[in-house]
């Protein structure tokens, strides 16, 4: 076995010589083309032509700068906050850091100090120090001034926080949160039962209770606003509470504020204001039974409220399913998120409702009483 390796890696003269020839040969064809390149003359290129190109065009531009005349930069106070693109150009800053400055105060960057304005990038610690004594952040007399002349003085009269309008709240000078806060407060069916409640409006400044103290009168609640019928003598709140009830009280279930219903037995304020809030969110009760629907409600107090219910008004505020938007829909206590994703998608499929009935058309909708339950609350007009 040996043996036989032996002679196969073994190589006569000959092969051992024609593989040397063969290596030399490689090599030589490999070298040619750089011995070639190399015994060849490389051209030299002529750029007198060029370089006479280029002086010319150097003197032209060194004449133009000296024939034009710099700039005079135009040095006065400025807000850093307020000043245009212009106005920093004028001052001598190159238009890219005049960009720079702005789009900085457009995407909500403030200089607070004149050490910020320094951190621009691209402005010079030469420019900063020209420019510096000149940073004012004090508000422009003239602004001031006008503001102050289109804003009238503050009228003095007597005002109930519960019922005041909010134009009668900006002729008394509260700014336009604080209006927003008491129109909030009146629209949820809350009440300011002291001036210490109007006092504890987090909008509302000191200075301003304090000037208006003397003016604000709220009216008492008296039960006859309501109705005139008898009511038990006492009612029982809560297992030893004791609630004094003079007159009965005959509520609206789709007029009545807060204090209408805090006047029923087992109402208080939280509860009075969860109905109307509900009320608000249904568009309207259509029936009395619909009351006992309220989350929490005890049917023991719906029961014992039931007779001092009244359902009068009965305008219901429909909703349009052709142009209802999901989200709104969905605001609806009878509506899932998803039941109003399905109307709206199906609307946009098959295009605009032209009946009520078309909704049973949509069979994961909700099954017939529940149907029953929405129509009242919908209109396709």
């Amino acid at each position: 076995m040996r043996h036989k390796i032996a002679n196969f890696l073994h190589f006569t003269k000959r092969e051992r010589n024609g593989t040397v020839v063969l290596l030399l040969l490689m090599i030589v064809v490999y070298a040619l083309p750089n011995l070639f390149l190399w015994l060849k003359p490389i051209p030299k290129s002529d750029f007198t032509k060029f370089q006479a190109a280029v002086q010319a065009w150097d003197g032209a531009r060194g004449a133009e700068s000296q024939t034009k005349e710099p700039l005079e930069a135009i040095l006065s106070m400025f807000d850093p906050n307020l000043a245009t693109k212009e106005d920093f150009m004028a001052m001598g800053l190159p238009e890219k850091v005049a960009g720079t400055i702005c789009n900085y105060r457009n995407k909500g960057g403030k200089f607070k100090k004149s050490e910020d304005f320094k951190k621009i990038w691209g402005l010079d610690a030469a420019d900063f120090e020209r420019l510096q004594p000149y940073i004012s952040f004090e508000p422009k007399m003239e602004a001031v001034a006008k503001e102050v002349a289109l804003k009238p003085p503050p009228e003095s009269f007597a005002f109930d926080p519960n019922t005041v309008s909010a134009e009668a709240m900006q002729r008394l000078g509260l700014p336009k949160r604080t209006v927003k806060s008491i129109t909030d407060w009146q629209e949820k069916g809350w009440r300011f039962k002291t001036k210490e409640d109007f006092k504890k409006l987090y909008t509302l400044e000191e200075e301003d209770y304090v000037r208006l103290e003397s003016q604000i009168t709220i009216a008492p609640v008296t039960p006859t606003t309501y109705a005139d019928a008898p009511r038990p003598a006492t009612y029982a709140g809560g297992s030893s509470a004791t609630k004094k009830y003079t007159n009965i009280v005959l509520v609206d279930i789709n007029r009545s504020p807060v204090e209408a219903w805090m006047m029923l037995p087992g109402i208080g304020e939280k509860r009075a204001a969860q109905i109307v809030n509900v009320r608000e969110k249904f568009g309207g009760f259509i029936s009395i039974d619909q009351v006992s629907e309220i989350y929490g409600l005890p049917d023991s107090i719906f029961q014992k409220i039931k007779p001092h219910l009244q359902f009068e008004s009965k305008e219901i505020r429909k909703i349009n399913l052709n142009t209802v938007e999901p989200e709104d829909l969905a605001k609806h206590p009878y509506f899932s998120k998803k039941q109003a994703f399905r109307i709206t998608d199906y609307r946009k499929q098959h295009g605009d409702f032209s009946s009520l009935n078309d909704l049973s058309k949509l069979i994961a909708l909700g099954d017939a009483a529940w149907l029953a339950r929405v129509m009242p609350y919908l209109s396709v007009e």
